[in-house]
């Protein structure tokens, strides 16, 4: 399996470059990357980033192996999917891919032996109930939603020919992520257990919490 490793985000909302931010001593970019690298199920990691970049010397310094590779990011989150698949097909073939926030570095190697168990058929993703039950508004009426939605995590891994296909209809639709633009194909996409830990850092805040994971952190 090979990884994308998606990290050419622009950091808004936090106001500066998140993933060179340190937690637990380690910047954001190492802790998600070293968890693939470190992994009997991954192959090769694909981290796209900008060009030059603070977070591109990070991964090249503690990184400097062929199973380790950066490529520029796109403008957008979907194009930067599709730069780093664009570079996973030219290393060679690999039977899944998975696409991975570098935002979220709680990533556990047992979730993604759980998602490549589900991924054979259409790809799986890593879900979360809502923190709170959803309602419908109707004037000044509220009804529950019948069917709950999922809240999504990364990583998401797919079989490399399903992802292929999807990237290639999708044209220049703008997706909020990669499972959404599988699932425009009809692929039927598996769901299995996500982590509460696994978060994705957004906020300056959210280095607090991170922080709390890192002294409590049993994988």
């Amino acid at each position: 399996m090979t990884v994308v490793l998606l990290a050419a985000g622009r950091s808004a909302r936090f106001g500066a470059d998140k993933l060179v931010a340190t937690v637990g001593g380690r910047s954001v970019i190492s802790m998600s990357l070293d968890m693939f690298v470190a992994s009997p199920l991954v192959d090769r990691v694909v981290v796209v980033a900008p060009m030059p970049s603070a977070v591109a010397a990070i991964v090249a310094e503690r990184h400097d192996a062929p199973a380790v590779t950066v490529v520029p990011g796109g403008a957008t989150r979907h194009l930067s999917e599709k730069a780093g698949l664009e570079a996973v097909l030219a290393q060679g073939a690999t039977e899944l891919i998975a696409f991975h926030d570098a935002a979220r570095p709680f990533a556990t190697n047992d979730m993604l032996a759980a998602l490549v168990g589900a991924a054979r058929s259409g790809g799986a993703v890593p879900v979360l109930p809502p923190p709170e039950p959803l309602y419908r508004r109707d004037g000044p009426l509220a009804h529950p939603i019948a069917t709950q939605p999922m809240l999504v995590q990364t990583p998401q891994v797919f079989p490399t020919a399903v992802v292929v296909a999807a990237f290639c209809d999708a044209g220049a639709i703008d997706d909020i992520d990669t499972s959404q633009t599988v699932a425009r194909t009809g692929a039927a996409i598996a769901v299995v257990p996500g982590d509460e830990r696994n978060l994705k850092i957004t906020h300056t805040d959210d280095l607090a919490r991170s922080e709390e994971i890192v002294k409590e952190w049993v994988p």
